[in-house]
């Protein structure tokens, strides 16, 4: 009887379709199961991936010589810190609970450039390469920011995203911030920050003994947890709100994940107006990091959100757009919806630092308008023109284009003599 069933409703499938029983292909349809069509859900392109087309959306892979070298220095350097500067460390640990960072004995090369924090020292993470900001590339950022009357209001909310000392944030924290919040996926990398936070004066002893906000909403909530019921229900989102008014903290996270819902690692009711992106340029899509802090609502209006980028890629778009809320308003015209607006665009050595406004009001000064002309490759030097466009228009994913990560375009031919 189910086998008639099923022989019926295939025939009126093939009817509704205009076609006969008799035409039909013996072999199944590819959606006759939902474990393929679930593949091909998969496969096909989201909303997201419909906007900022103009970004590449595959991951580099582009060779950086001596990536550290500013950061753990040369042989001079091997011996670490002084034994003078060693008592002192030791000292301030002693007046409070112990710190999850360890790497106390050889700090970084990295100093903090200007503000009440200057020519301080950064640590760094044991064990972990990282890839600081270059100094002239910071004191660039902020000298175009503080041109735009954002350090005036003493409000400025930091969110330093792919943090790995923590040399923006308290960069910006040494000149004037109010509020900084540090994410990174590494451990190592987000105790560094916090022990920079507290070496530079910006944390208490006892704030930065409690670790991440994870670790520290962690701590609280999970008794309660055990307990449930109501009255639970309330304590815990009481210490959740507590533990998110937190100044300066950090966060052990995933950048895209938190920007898609940073509830879910403990930061409610927070909003910033200045975002700093320095990631590594081989383990990020910028597509997706540009559709990520588009559809944001961590960044609230007239905020500024900085993008630093290698050369190869070209040049990011003037405008970059978050996707439609509703797919039925998709259409040809528009992709998306036109969120972050450029304003700068500079180069820095082998590095492109891009400065952005979220749905610009005017409220920045003539130095906030939008500068939709410095983002083109006119900037660029012509011969890295083309091949930054090969970068990631080569027809197949799987080249090999040598170390410095771009297709060498075809030389075209020339007259014989």
């Amino acid at each position: 009887a189910r086998e008639s069933e099923d022989q019926e409703v295939e025939e009126d499938y093939f009817e509704s379709a205009g076609g006969s029983q008799s035409s039909r292909s013996p072999r199944k349809s590819s959606l006759s199961t939902s474990t393929e069509a679930s593949q091909l859900d998969v496969l096909s392109p989201s909303s997201e991936e419909l906007v900022n087309v103009d970004v590449p959306n595959h991951y580099l892979n582009i060779h950086r010589s001596r990536p550290t070298k500013s950061v753990r220095g040369g042989p001079a350097h091997v011996h670490g810190r002084s034994k003078r500067s060693k008592q002192k460390v030791q000292w301030r640990l002693k007046q409070g609970p112990p710190l999850a960072h360890k790497n106390w004995d050889f700090p970084s090369r990295l100093r903090v450039s200007s503000g009440i924090a200057k020519r301080r020292r950064l640590e760094q993470p044991a064990g972990i390469t990282v890839r600081p900001t270059m100094e002239r590339v910071r004191e660039a950022l902020f000298n175009q920011v503080t041109s735009m009357h954002l350090f005036e209001d003493r409000s400025v909310r930091v969110l330093d995203l792919f943090a790995g000392t923590g040399s923006l944030g308290i960069e910006a924290l040494s000149r004037g911030a109010s509020e900084c919040i540090y994410v990174d996926t590494s451990k190592e990398c987000v105790d560094c920050c916090i022990a920079n936070s507290w070496l530079s004066g910006f944390m208490e002893h006892e704030e930065a003994a409690k670790g991440t906000i994870n670790e520290r909403l962690q701590a609280e909530v999970a008794p309660l947890m055990m307990v449930g019921g109501p009255r639970a229900q309330v304590q815990i989102e009481l210490h959740k709100a507590q533990v998110s008014r937190q100044p300066v903290g950090a966060i052990q996270a995933d950048a895209l994940e938190f920007l898609q819902d940073p509830e879910k690692y403990g930061l409610v009711n927070r909003s910033f107006n200045l975002v700093m992106c320095s990631p590594n340029f081989n383990e990020i899509s910028y597509r997706q990091l540009c559709t990520a802090l588009a559809k944001s609502e961590l960044i609230e209006r007239d905020a500024l959100v900085c993008i630093e980028y290698p050369r190869e890629i070209g040049v990011l778009p003037p405008v970059l757009c978050a996707p439609f809320d509703d797919p039925e308003d998709y259409d040809d015209i528009a992709n998306g919806v036109p969120v972050l607006h450029g304003l700068r665009n500079r180069e820095y050595g082998s590095g492109m630092l891009a400065v952005y406004c979220k749905l610009p009001t005017g409220a920045r000064g003539r130095a906030g308008e939008p500068r939709a002309w410095e983002f083109t490759e006119t900037l660029m030097q012509p011969k890295l023109r083309q091949r930054s466009r090969d970068l990631w228009r080569t027809p197949s994913i799987f080249a090999n284009n040598g170390e410095r990560g771009f297709a060498v375009p075809k030389q075209a031919p020339q007259l014989k003599e």
